[in-house]
């Protein structure tokens, strides 16, 4: 009896791994200006280069950001808050259950420098779906 028990224990703890694995990658890091002080509520952005997919996450209040289940491809990620200039880390690869950390440093200027790059893009939450086109 006990080695059905101790069988049946070993099949469910094995299905219930298998089921909490998942092929996405993720991504997270901290943001900082110059003098690496950590920089609250910047936005940080994922394209998916391949899709066009863009995930988003803001850095809290230790200036971290979290960003789970991205689609294994390439990736530019771009980090921007108001009154800083905007960093694009372009050609990053993620890979299958890959955790990345890509840590940003802004300095000081403004999101208008960042004229002339295209963002057609699609924003998927489970409420809503956004898209913008065009140049911004």
């Amino acid at each position: 009896m006990k080695r059905i028990a101790a069988l049946v224990w070993l099949v469910a703890s094995l299905s219930l791994t298998t089921y909490a694995q998942s092929p996405n990658a993720s991504l997270g890091g901290r943001v900082t200006d110059v003098s690496k002080a950590v920089i609250v509520n910047a936005r940080i952005h994922a394209i998916n280069v391949g899709t066009n997919i863009l995930y988003e996450g803001a850095t809290n209040s230790a200036g971290e950001y979290y960003i789970p289940n991205l689609l294994p491809g390439t990736y530019r990620i771009e980090a921007q808050k108001t009154s800083f200039s905007p960093v694009i880390k372009p050609d990053v690869v993620l890979h299958v259950q890959e955790e990345v950390e890509l840590n940003f440093e802004l300095g000081i200027g403004s999101a208008s420098q960042r004229i002339g790059q295209r963002s057609d893009v699609c924003t998927f939450t489970p409420l809503t779906i956004r898209c913008t086109c065009g140049l911004q």
